[in-house]
Order: structure tokens, then sequence, then C-alpha cells
């Protein structure tokens, strides 16, 4: 018995286990939702997701107001076709699915058909590792904000799949392969656009990495021209901003001046709307691109990419993850999901250890890669887990506190913004370094 645990716990059963998880997961809501009589929101409450119901709310978005687009409303400017009373806020490929027929009422099965992809996609991605990588990857797929992607059938599910798919489809030396991943990637910037941020890619520099960032950089520019420049300013209006569950480089300032400043007696009104926070984002990106730069000279390994398929899901996941906080101001957790790509590296990072021999004295330490990796994987943990819990917990007689874990789970969020915009711009200079190099050895011109 002892000798089939030790086996199972030294093979490579990541994938195993984190379908087992989920698996397990699911069956307790099953049996708590309609074996107990919980229904569907109370049944995602027991793990932590602040569910509102109905089931698949955030898909009812896209289902009630394709049936209304039908019978030819304008659902950008009428507010009362989906249940959140909203107005409809995605690109208008969407509602071509009124064309199919498509309505409220299959808003369940839709909203399955968008979860399965997700979860098998989630098993191929954390595949191929130890038992207890595969235990660290299920306690990030069971946190609430990812949780939250699948219990609001969100559209940012259907994005996830589609880059991941890509992903795990890419290969720098094959064409056709690097050409099915293109595709996914434009199919996905049709949807949501945010795939756009894909195009980080080009930090490797490799040739048919480079030509799919470029055409997939030109492709969602003339997207947005040409495709969707009239209704995004409606979209944006119609998507709301909640600092209390989102990230970005607007909710830390949001929570200072609404719930920090106020409890120390002190007035900050207008601090998240002001510069401040896109200022504080811009300095963070110069001062970690510039010791960025400064640690690759010292050391030609930290915060290397690699090359195979880890390396390609961290680029898609956190070039996804840095665009959308620089970009989008604000949010929601369920975005959070974007995390998942980027551990298969984060675990390869920490696996790394030991000092290479350096050339011209700079050292190949492998251990700051490891330190980073598991510096970043805390802040993974911290903001899936801490970003949807509520301000105040009662337990009996005993009311808890916790603006401070939202605050730390704000922290969290710029640890990672920080740490992904330096591990590109080290990788960046990798690529330029050989170059660089060449052109200093030239003979200057007297």
């Amino acid at each position: 018995m002892f000798k089939l645990l030790q086996r199972l716990l030294s093979g490579r059963r990541s994938g195993v286990v984190v379908a087992t998880g989920i698996t397990l997961v699911a069956l307790v809501l099953v049996l708590a939702g309609y074996g107990l009589g919980l229904g569907w929101a109370d049944s995602w409450r027991l793990f932590g997701v602040p569910s509102q119901g109905p089931a698949f709310l955030d898909l009812h978005a896209v289902t009630d107001n394709v049936a209304c687009a039908a019978h030819g409303i304008n659902v950008y400017i009428y507010m009362d076709c989906d249940v959140l009373h909203r107005g409809y806020n995605y690109p208008p490929i969407w509602l071509l699915l009124g064309q199919l027929g498509i309505g409220s009422r299959d808003t369940a099965w839709l909203g399955l058909a968008i979860a399965l992809p997700a979860l098998a996609l989630i098993v191929a991605l954390l595949s191929g590792r130890s038992v207890g990588k595969g235990l660290l990857g299920l306690l990030v797929v069971l946190s609430p904000s990812v949780m939250l992607a699948f219990e609001r059938g969100n559209i940012d599910l259907v994005e996830w799949s589609l880059v991941c798919a890509a992903a795990l489809t890419f290969s720098d030396r094959r064409w056709p392969r690097a050409a099915l991943s293109l595709a996914l990637l434009i199919f996905a910037v049709l949807l949501k656009l945010i795939a756009a941020f894909c195009c980080a890619l080009m930090v490797r520099p490799r040739r048919l990495a480079v030509l799919l960032s470029c055409t997939l950089f030109v492709f969602s520019l003339a997207y947005i021209y040409y495709g969707i420049i009239d209704v995004y300013p409606m979209v944006r209006n119609n998507t709301n901003r909640d600092f209390a569950i989102s990230f970005g480089y607007m909710p830390l300032f949001g929570q200072i001046e609404s719930l920090l400043a106020p409890s120390i007696g002190v007035r900050l009104p207008g601090l998240a709307s002001s510069s401040t926070p896109l200022l504080t984002a811009l300095g963070v990106v110069a001062i970690a691109s510039v010791w960025a730069v400064r640690r690759t000279r010292r050391n030609s390994r930290w915060g290397k990419i690699g090359d195979a398929t880890a390396g390609t899901a961290f680029i898609f996941g956190a070039g996804v993850y840095v665009g959308c906080f620089l970009f989008l101001q604000t949010n929601y957790a369920y975005r959070l999901i974007f995390l998942l790509l980027c551990l298969p590296q984060l675990f390869d990072w920490i696996d790394e250890s030991g000092i290479e021999p350096g050339v011209r004295g700079i050292s190949t330490d492998r251990r700051g890669s490891g330190e980073m990796g598991r510096l970043l994987l805390c802040s993974c943990m911290l903001t899936v887990w801490l970003t949807l819990i509520p301000y105040e917990m009662t337990l009996g007689r005993w009311s808890l506190n916790l603006v401070g874990l939202h605050l730390l789970a704000q922290l969290a969020d710029w640890t990672l913004f920080g740490a992904f915009t330096a591990i590109f711009a080290a990788n960046g200079y990798y690529a330029l370094a050989p170059k660089v190099a060449s052109v200093a050895s030239l003979p200057s011109a007297e």
C-alpha cells in the first residue's frame, strides 16, 4: 500500500489530480443543488463564490440581448432586455446568434457548452507534472475568482479557452501549427478583443512568433477601427465598474479612497478617478523595465521564458493580464482565470536550481528564477482567493473586518503587474542583446 501511494505521489499525475478535484466539486454542486434542494446560488456559495442567480447570470447578457436584437431592437441603447438591465456590452459578432434562433431559453445548454471545453483545457494545461504541482494548480482552479467565471458563464471563459488552445497548439518551428494558433487568436479577438494582448509573443525572437504577433496586432487595430469603433463607447458605458471585486490600476486607489482613508480620518475624494493611478502604473512599468535590464546583465538566466508550450502559455496569460491591468482600468475577478496560463512556467521556474558557468563574468544563477516563481505563485494564490471575500464577516457574536485582506489582494495584483512587466522587459532584452552586442563590436567611423 505504501509503495502504491509513493508511486502515485512521485509520478507525473497532476492532470489526474486536477480532473479528480474538478469532478468532486461538480458532484458536490449537483448534490447540493438538487439532492439537498439548495438551488443554484446557495450551492455555489458553499465554495465562496458570490452567486446571485439565475444560472449563468452573465451569459444572459448575451442570450437575452440577441433575442431582442433579432427583433430589430438596438440593445446597446435599450436597457431592459437582459436580467441585469444594464444594456449590451459585447461586440456585435455575438448578435449573430440571434440569426440562429438562440435566445434566453438556450442559456443553460450554452453555458454547459462553454464550460466543458474550458475544464478539459485546464486539465490538459496542468497535466504532465507532479502530484504536488497538481494540487497547487487545483487550488487556483477551485478559487472563488476562477469558479465565478464558470458560475456566471462569462464570455471571458470562451476567450480563455481559445487563448489556451492557441498556446497548446503553437509551434515556432511548424508553420501549420502557428497558422492554426493565429486563427484561434483572431477568432478570440473578434469575440472580445482582449486576446489582442497575446501579441506579447513578440518577446520570443523566432520568425513565426514575430509574424504571429505582428499579424495579430495589425488585425486587432483594423478590427477596432473598422469593426467596433462606433459601438465601443456604448460598450464601455454599459459595463459597470466595481472596485470591490476587480483588479487593474484603479481598484487599489478606489479602495484607499473609500475604505482605508476614512478609517484613519482622511478624505481623498476623486483619488481613483484622478491621474494618480495611471501615472503610478506607468511608473511601475518604467521602474520594472529598467530594473529587469540591469538584472539580466548580471544574470543571463533570470526570468528566461521557456521555448516550449509552458512558455507560450505564460506569455499569453501574462500578456492578457498586463494588458487588461494597464489599458482597461478595472477588470472583474473572473478575468483572473488567465493566470492559470502562467502556472506551468512558474512551476518550471520553481523547479530550477543551481548555478551554471557564466560567460564574460555574467552568472547563470537559476535560483533567482525559482524565487521569482514562488513569489508569483503566492501572488496568484492571494489574488484569486482574496479578491471576492466580503468586507466584513460575522461569526456568531464576532464581526470580522476584512478590508485589510482586500488591500492585500490589490498589492498582490500590483506585484504580478510589476513582475510580469519586468519579465517581458528581460526577455525583450535577451532577444535584442546579441544584436546590441554585434553593433557595439563594430569599429566606429573616424
